[in-house]
């Protein structure tokens, strides 16, 4: 064959005087011969070529290099700095001083023996301080004492776990619960056991922290879409899918839609309702975080599902915090019984960790019959959101994300200066709010944090907050920024 012969010719080449240009004429003429196999065999011998360059070469040989007197090796180790463990912290995070609270939480809080208005925590319903709770969780400490001391599957389930799994459930309207001890946990080990490397996962990139690392724990791929934008979303996931008609994907991988319901970083209600519609459309899963969503939306406080009236049977996985509207410790997760069974065994938040304190599971359930029995504190809280919102209109330089209905809300500079100038300037502020004596939150970000928003003042409402004073705390934070001449 001529491709043979030509082969033949340029291996007697030697590797120091190879014509380039009669290189690039043989095979010139042999693809235009048989381009296929001419392809396949110059690509060989390329590869025989190169591996012949690379055998001519010199190795190194650490035996033949100087070695180093003692005063070189003194200099080089003295001269040796080790990377630092962590980045520097910015310098106004450097100086500032947590405060400590001496007080419950409510409306106003004590902190270093003065009486501050509180708008820094996430006691939207205000019944953290409350008779009935206390006096439930005082009862649990005399039976149980405090701690469990032990997981759920190793003789850490105690009956008012149980109960409060029984109670979460009734209060969704599902047949099963699963009950963390932490919500972080909650959120970040209940998705894991249900997708793992090679499944997909289309996440919101505005999502918070517990989300992201739900999702890298799960080392499924991710496909993240524009914040509370559906337009993307679809797009997305019409991407997607014809990506799965060009591989030939015929049979259906593991695949979830992740959101919150009413998202940490913004203080935004996600559509759900559209979500829901898009998973179906595209046969996807649910998975919902309804941490701020819970005790606030809907006209019972049942979250974003009651919000969109959107049945829990249209959600595989729905968790929640219960460190927020419910004023307990914890989370959970809400789904099928064979959801709820597979996390007993696979979560690492339920299997490895403590179980949660009698007291605090018995605390959530007094919680839980306390926004049955008092719905207007929902809609009081929105209500006071909304008011707290329209006091703050017309502070130049900023923007004020979320929607009305969101206890949470995030004023941040516009344009941004800058992560660490951003977050200076909103620590003069907060300073200046504490100076009289309203506590405000900065809110900050971890470094992994896939895609963090910039710094922002966080004000958060609760049901406990009267008119007049969100009416003076709005006029103090305009008045903290025009000072500023942003």
């Amino acid at each position: 064959m001529a491709t043979q012969a030509t082969m033949a010719s340029a291996a007697a080449l030697s590797l120091d005087n190879l014509n380039i240009q009669t290189f690039l004429n043989l095979v010139l003429r042999d693809l235009e011969r048989e381009p296929r196999l001419a392809v396949s065999v110059w690509a060989m011998g390329l590869t025989i070529f190169y591996l012949l360059y690379l055998l001519s070469r010199k190795s190194y040989d650490p035996k033949q290099q100087r070695r180093l007197t003692k005063h070189e090796e003194e200099t080089l180790i003295s001269e040796w700095r080790p990377l630092p463990l962590t980045p520097a912290l910015p310098e106004s995070l450097r100086k500032r001083k947590a405060p400590i609270v001496e007080s419950a939480v409510g409306a106003y809080v004590a902190v270093e023996g003065k009486r501050y208005l509180n708008f820094s925590s996430t006691n939207f319903l205000d019944i953290a301080n409350s008779r009935e709770i206390k006096d439930a969780a005082l009862k649990a400490v005399d039976k149980y004492g405090v701690g469990s001391c032990g997981p759920r599957g190793f003789y850490g389930s105690i009956d008012v776990h149980l109960h409060l799994e029984a109670a979460i459930a009734k209060f969704y309207g599902v047949d099963h619960c699963i009950l963390y001890s932490d919500g972080f946990a909650a959120i970040s080990t209940s998705l894991p056991p249900f997708a793992k490397k090679g499944d997909l996962l289309v996440v919101d990139e505005g999502a918070n922290f517990a989300i992201q690392s739900a999702a890298n724990l799960s080392r499924a791929n991710i496909v993240w879409f524009k914040h509370n934008d559906m337009k993307d979303l679809e797009a997305k996931l019409q991407e997607i899918k014809k990506k799965d008609e060009r591989k030939g994907v015929k049979k259906p991988y593991p695949r979830f839609i992740v959101v919150e319901g009413l998202y940490q970083y913004t203080g935004e209600i996600c559509n759900l309702k559209q979500v829901v519609a898009l998973a179906q459309q595209y046969k996807y899963r649910m998975y919902v975080d309804d941490s701020l969503a819970l005790g606030v939306l809907g006209k019972t406080g049942r979250g974003s599902l009651e919000h969109w009236n959107i049945p829990a049977t249209e959600i595989d996985l729905l968790c929640a915090a219960l460190d927020n509207s419910v004023a307990a410790v914890g989370g959970f997760c809400v789904g099928t019984k064979h959801a709820v069974d597979h996390q007993r065994l696979s979560a690492s938040g339920y299997c490895f960790s403590a179980s949660a304190p009698p007291y605090c599971s018995t605390a959530a359930i007094a919680a839980l019959s306390l926004i049955d029995e008092k719905p207007q504190l929902s809609s009081s809280v929105r209500q006071k959101a909304a008011r707290m919102r329209k006091g703050l209109d017309g502070i130049k330089g900023v923007t004020i994300s979320g929607d009305q209905a969101s206890p949470v809300i995030h004023i941040r500079l516009s344009p941004s200066r800058g992560a660490d100038k951003d977050l200076e300037i909103m620590e003069r502020v907060a300073q200046q709010l504490i100076s009289n004596m309203v506590l405000v939150h900065v809110s900050q970000y971890v470094p992994a944090d896939h895609r963090p928003p910039a710094p922002s003042l966080k004000v958060m409402v609760s049901a406990a907050h009267a008119d007049g004073d969100i009416d003076s705390t709005a006029d103090m934070i305009k008045f903290a920024f025009g000072s500023l001449r942003l």
